[in-house]
């Protein structure tokens, strides 16, 4: 079998091309993969502070909220010096190579910590377009997990190789530590989540005792300490206090794949369909596999994008249409398809790269390949990094 990178369409292919972020390899101890974080991402990193000061500046001194922000940061330093050993080495690493106080950047990355306090804050504007992942269960390459990101620009790739740990390769948002959207480790799992639901309440149980974690923690923790899809649902459905990962595919160099959708109602028990022989998994921001209209009547209209309910649509029909000709090819043209229909409620647009996709991956676990495309993938083409 050639292990050469095949051509795919629409202007998408395999083959290097320039790239609109810098790629971090990173290795040793985790506060020494950290600090070359830190450094590195200085500016973004001061930057999300400076947004969150800002946030903050309506908060005079000696007031109860600004008291609350301070207990609660200081909370969650201590979870995640407790829970989470290896992540606080590596955020005190990036603190002091950002050159900014550790508080400060645990209350500014840890979104609950802000929460906790702005409990009467305006909420954030509905997403126009969404994420989506697919999953092929064979090519030339053996089964293949694919996914694109609509997220603010991107700057990091980080290749990173801890000192007893399972080296990986993942995305990394500006800013935001120890937080990953996709990625793939040495020992060949895959992963790409897609956010939340829309039934939001099902997670109420479990806000109180993930602090200021959120689904980009535990897929990054997932890749950086399991091998395998069984150990990836153990460690989820264990007693880390891991928060729910949303829309999550996950494939092994095995072949198992599995779709993670959050929990069940108000139980710890987690969501999971498993990938059926010969069939593809596909998923999408918001929206689950088996998602209908009317599971969305909890949210207000503008945060039901029929976007993310055409694109699954689209997913579902290429795994239909592919299901005798699984290939890289195919998997590459899916990630790079779009048309004018993006907003199309029939389903019946291809849009799973759209102008808000800033990212693609696609992962070969069995090739021990993963490959990454920036904005969009139907321009910039693929280009395979170390693992």
């Amino acid at each position: 079998m050639s292990t050469q990178p095949p051509r795919g369409t629409h202007g998408a292919d395999l083959e290097p091309a320039p790239l609109r972020w810098e790629h971090l390899e990173t290795a040793g101890s985790w506060y020494d993969i950290g600090l070359v974080q830190g450094r590195a991402m200085r500016t973004a990193v001061r930057c999300s502070i400076h947004l969150f000061l800002k946030e903050m500046g309506s908060f005079h001194a000696g007031s109860d909220r600004l008291r609350a922000l301070g207990e609660t940061t200081r909370r969650v330093e201590r979870f995640l010096a407790r829970r989470f050993p290896e992540e606080w080495a590596e955020l005190n690493g990036l603190a002091d190579g950002a050159e900014v106080p550790l508080p400060w950047l645990v209350a500014g990355n840890f979104p609950a910590a802000l929460a906790r306090v702005c409990a009467d804050a305006a909420p954030p504007p509905a997403p126009e377009e969404a994420c989506s992942g697919v999953i092929f269960p064979d090519s030339e390459w053996g089964p293949l997990l694919g996914g694109t990101l609509d997220c603010l620009p991107l700057r990091f790739l980080m290749s990173c190789r801890p000192e007893g740990g399972v080296p990986f390769c993942c995305n990394m948002w500006p800013g935001m530590v120890w937080a990953t959207w996709g990625g793939m480790n040495g020992a060949g799992l895959a992963l790409s989540g897609a956010s939340a639901q829309p039934r939001r309440e099902q997670y109420a149980w479990q806000r109180d005792t993930t602090l200021g974690l959120d689904h980009l923690t535990s897929q990054r923790v997932l890749l950086r300490s399991c091998r395998t899809v069984a150990e990836a649902l153990d460690r989820l459905g264990g007693d880390d206090v891991l928060p729910p990962p949303g829309n999550l595919g996950l494939l092994d160099r095995t072949g198992r794949a599995v779709l993670i959708e959050g929990y069940e109602r108000d139980t710890p028990t987690l969501r999971i369909r498993e990938m059926e022989e010969g069939d593809g998994l596909c998923w999408g921001n918001y929206f689950p596999w088996d998602v209908r209209p009317d599971d969305c009547g909890d949210l207000p209209e503008a945060q039901r994008p029929l976007s993310a309910f055409s694109r699954v649509a689209s997913l579902r029909r290429a795994l239909d249409e592919h299901r005798e000709s699984y290939s890289v090819a195919a998997m590459v043209q899916l990630l790079s398809s779009h048309d004018s229909g993006a907003h199309s409620p029939d389903g019946d647009a291809h849009n799973v790269c759209n102008n808000s996709n800033v990212l693609a991956m696609l992962a070969a676990p069995a090739q021990g390949k993963v490959l990454f495309a920036s904005k969009p993938p139907c321009v910039q083409g693929f280009v395979e990094y170390p693992v």
